[in-house]
């Protein structure tokens, strides 16, 4: 059974929150979600003489951080529904898989995994710049 965790990473004051999906012994992916929050606003417990992660938001928090915390819970589910399809399916699951999930979770990506986010889009013309330049040469060689 697949199980979904999350943790922080980064500096105190805006941290990172990465996803940790577990699939069975051995196989664990991660991927940040893309929300940030500060570390005051994370749930930990004391085991011996250690600080440890309880992979949640505690009870009292603000009002962005429960939409963050909102967030996750649809993320969570979201997550392990294409997990359990991809594995019904045979499809390869790693952590570029966990990324797109991600995205596609908040429409960040289309469905055939391509962002709408423009850096994104301007980083894919830049990618395929060469090979345009081959195709158009191509082309005017073609129509000579």
């Amino acid at each position: 059974m697949a199980t979904i965790k999350y943790s922080l990473s980064g500096k105190p004051e805006n941290s990172s929150i990465r996803i940790s999906l577990s699939a069975g012994r051995g196989i664990t992916l991660k991927a940040p979600t893309g929300f940030y929050t500060r570390k005051e606003y994370w749930s930990y417990s004391k085991k011996g003489n250690r600080l440890v992660n309880n992979g949640q938001f505690k009870n009292s928090i603000l009002a962005p951080e429960r939409k963050i915390k909102n967030d996750l819970i649809k993320l969570e589910k979201y997550v392990l529904d294409a997990y359990n399809e991809a594995q019904s399916n045979g499809v390869k699951v790693n952590s570029q898989w966990l990324r797109l999930q991600i995205g596609r979770c908040f429409e960040r990506v289309s469905d055939s995994g391509q962002s709408e986010l423009v850096i994104d889009s301007i980083e894919s013309i830049i990618t395929d710049a060469e090979v345009r330049k081959i195709m158009w040469s191509f082309f005017n060689w073609l129509a000579s």
